[in-house]
């Protein structure tokens, strides 16, 4: 990634994020496969190997720093090439209210406010 690729993917960016281990089960699929990810109040980004469609519905769960267990369902809204793998884009589109607030009060703690 250039340094000015990496300055527009941080400018597209408009929620502060956390760092999560992210465990993502495809729809109809028995497992769940856990990456590295960057998670805000409104999705996602994650580095797979495995290729996810544009409009794929995924599950989410994944422990927040301050070990909050959040479940979350989502859309992928893209993929680009990443160093690591493949770079995918999630949005949520199902998070309980408890989980949401848990998510945004953990953020909020990082940013320092």
């Amino acid at each position: 990634m250039t340094p000015r690729d990496a300055q527009d993917k941080a400018e597209r960016r408009t929620s502060p994020r956390v760092a999560a281990d992210v465990s993502l089960r495809l729809a109809g699929r028995r497992f769940y496969i856990t990456y590295k990810g960057d998670v805000s109040a409104g999705g996602v980004f994650l580095t797979t190997a495995i290729p996810l469609a544009r409009g794929e519905r995924v599950e989410l769960k994944f422990v927040l720093p301050d070990r909050t267990e959040i479940d979350a369902e989502g859309v992928v809204l893209n993929q680009r090439p990443e160093e690591a793998g493949l770079g995918v884009g999630v949005k949520f589109t199902k998070m309980d209210a408890r989980c949401l607030e848990a998510l945004k009060a953990c953020i909020a703690a990082q940013a320092g406010g």
